[in-house]
């Protein structure tokens, strides 16, 4: 296997890494799934094309990002009922502080993404792919349609 040449290479290569890792490790899919959509917006918006400290430094704040939006997501507590994990201040953007639901809809966001890829660049099956991405079935087939 030869290195990549270049940023769009790299991000290529990572991207479809996440990707693959988030069709063989069920337990961490979505988090896979949003990093390999992270790095395909990043990659379309050509980002990319600067150079592999680019590629590295985009993906480096990808994993930080989604390491620090699962810590604010919804997890079930011990009574069975959803509540919000806040062990990390939301990030700061340009526009100002992120809420904590504006990161969570941009992570589902991602992760939908991540699944397109997934169907399209390896060929996987929709339906596993939604079951892992937390989607459902209709919301991927319809991203799909949309892509085609």
């Amino acid at each position: 296997m030869t290195a990549p040449t270049d940023g769009g290479d790299a991000l290529t290569a990572v991207r479809d890494a996440a990707v693959e890792r988030a069709l063989l490790d069920a337990a961490d899919a979505r988090r896979y799934l949003a990093l390999a959509g992270a790095i395909h917006r990043v990659h379309e918006e050509g980002v990319g094309s600067a150079g592999p400290l680019t590629a590295a430094l985009t993906c480096t704040l990808a994993v930080s990002e989604l390491r620090s939006t699962a810590s604010r997501t919804p997890r079930d507590d011990s009574t069975g009922t959803r509540a919000h994990i806040a062990s990390s201040p939301p990030t700061l953007s340009p526009a100002g502080p992120a809420s904590p639901r504006s990161s969570v809809d941009a992570t589902r966001e991602l992760v939908a993404t991540g699944a397109v890829l997934a169907v399209r660049r390896f060929d996987a099956d929709p339906e596993t792919v939604a079951a892992r991405a937390g989607l459902p079935r209709a919301d991927l087939n319809a991203r799909l349609e949309r892509e085609t």
